[in-house]
C-alpha cells in the first residue's frame, strides 16, 4: 500500500527528531546536586537507552508474561517530555508542577500527529503505573538510577552536595540509620516500590557495595 506523506508532515518528522534528539545533550541534572565531580554525567537519552538495555537483559533471560514490545516502547518514550521541559527532579521547585508540565510537553510533541494518540496512550499507561508492563517499566526506570548511583559512588562528595539535598528530611533519616553512600540513599528510597524480583537485584547490588 502506497503511503502519501505531505510536505507539512515531512517537516514535522524533522522537527520532532530535532527536538527529541536534544536529550543526547541534556544532563540528568539531579546527579550534580549530590556533589558529583570527576566524571561525565549521563544524559537523559543515555538513561532511556540503558533502561531499555536493562529491560532486555532481564526479559531475555526470564519470561515474565508481559508484552516486551510495550515495555521497551514505554521506556523509550517515558522521558521524551524532558526535551521540552528539561529534567525536573524531586529537589526542584518545579517538581510540584511536574505532572502538569509533562502533560503539556507530551501534547506539544504529539499534537496534530496522525498516530500521536498511540504514543500518548503508552506514556499515560506508564505514568498511571497499573498494568503489568507499566509496573515493570517503572521499576526498571528506578533501578537503572540505582545502578548509576552505584557506579558514581566514588565520585560523589557529600560535603559539596547542595543544601536542598542535605536538608531533605528523608536523607537526614537515612544518614541517622547509618547509610552514608548516595547509592544507599537511592536504594533505601526505592525499595518500597520494588517487587520480589527487583528486591533480589537490590540484594545483589548491596553485596557488590560491600566488596
Amino acid at each position: 500500500m502506497k503511503v502519501i506523506v505531505t510536505q507539512e508532515e515531512i517537516d514535522k518528522i524533522f522537527d520532532f527528531y530535532q527536538t527529541v534528539s536534544k536529550l543526547k545533550n541534556i544532563e540528568r541534572t539531579g546527579w550534580n546536586y549530590w556533589g558529583l565531580s570527576g566524571v561525565r554525567v549521563e544524559s537523559v537519552a543515555e538513561h532511556s537507552f540503558c533502561c531499555c538495555v536493562l529491560a532486555v537483559s532481564i526479559l531475555s533471560i526470564k519470561d515474565f508474561g508481559i508484552d516486551v514490545n510495550k515495555v521497551i516502547a514505554m521506556l523509550m518514550l517515558h522521558d521524551f517530555e524532558e526535551s521540552v521541559m528539561g529534567d525536573i527532579t524531586y529537589f526542584d521547585k518545579a517538581f510540584l508542577k511536574k505532572e502538569q508540565l509533562a502533560e503539556y510537553a507530551n501534547k506539544f510533541l504529539f499534537y496534530e500527529r496522525e498516530n500521536g494518540t498511540c504514543f500518548l496512550d503508552l506514556i499515560k499507561e506508564f505514568n498511571e503505573n497499573k498494568t503489568k508492563e507499566a509496573l515493570f517499566a517503572r521499576q526498571i526506570d528506578k533501578f537503572q538510577s540505582d545502578l548509576e548511583a552505584f557506579y558514581y559512588d566514588e565520585h560523589f562528595d557529600l560535603s559539596k552536595a547542595e543544601e536542598k539535598v542535605l536538608n531533605d528530611k528523608q536523607i537526614i533519616e537515612f544518614k541517622e540509620q547509618g547509610f552514608s553512600k548516595v547509592s544507599q540513599f537511592f536504594l533505601q528510597h526505592d525499595k518500597k516500590v520494588f517487587d520480589k524480583f527487583f528486591l533480589q537485584l537490590v540484594e545483589k547490588l548491596e553485596k557488590m557495595e560491600e566488596e
